[in-house]
């Protein structure tokens, strides 16, 4: 399904919506592109949308739907809140791609901030060597510090913890074992309407 033109749907919601950097990059701005741009990126935002094209997230918006329907009608059919499986967990993968992401974007503006400083200078002569400035070590001691102390300390996504890794104890076997296969207990948390959808027993997360 693909939205042709500018309909009066898409006006009335682009005047509700706030405006975005990405729309307002572009230079001319109407309202439909807006509301466009918000249903893309927004309105249940990980399920991709290419060249806005929503019919990948109209089939799971119906197929949530349709459980709500059946859910109303039989209980039986409801997802069981308290089962793992239907739960999203925060586990190494994602919890050290956050970490690298914010270590990155501090080394390439930490790059950009001493390149403008060096060719600004008016006493210039010799030609600018961005080798020479790259910090080497920058992303290795930030994940070595993270991972050693276990202080997750993410300015860019507001992310404070402590605690997030731990010595593995190998006093025995069954020791080691335990903590591996240890999950922490889930504290209740509301989840925001962008991630409606994402606990579902038939399109796990």
């Amino acid at each position: 399904m693909r939205e042709r033109g500018r309909s009066p749907r898409l006006r009335c919601y682009g005047r509700r919506a706030r405006r975005s950097a990405r729309c307002a990059a572009r230079g001319r701005y109407h309202k439909a592109d807006e509301a466009r741009e918000k249903l893309a990126t927004v309105v249940v935002s990980h399920v991709p949308v290419v060249r806005y094209d929503f019919r990948p997230k109209c089939i799971y918006i119906c197929l949530m739907l349709r459980r709500i329907i059946l859910a109303m009608h039989d209980e039986a059919v409801m997802d069981d809140k308290d089962y793992y499986g239907n739960k999203r967990l925060e586990l190494a993968g994602q919890t050290m791609s956050l970490l690298f992401e914010d270590i990155f974007k501090s080394f390439n503006a930490d790059i950009q901030k001493t390149a403008q400083k060096q060719l600004e200078k008016p006493s210039r002569t010799a030609t600018f060597d961005v080798i020479k400035y790259l910090p080497s070590l920058k992303i290795t001691n930030g994940l070595v510090n993270a991972i050693s102390t276990g202080n997750w300390n993410l300015r860019r996504f507001g992310m404070e913890r402590q605690g997030v890794t731990q010595v593995l104890s190998r006093l025995s076997f069954i020791s080691a074992l335990g903590m591996i296969t240890r999950v922490p207990p889930l504290r209740p948390h509301p989840l925001p309407p962008v991630l409606t959808g994402h606990v579902s027993s038939l399109l796990p997360y």
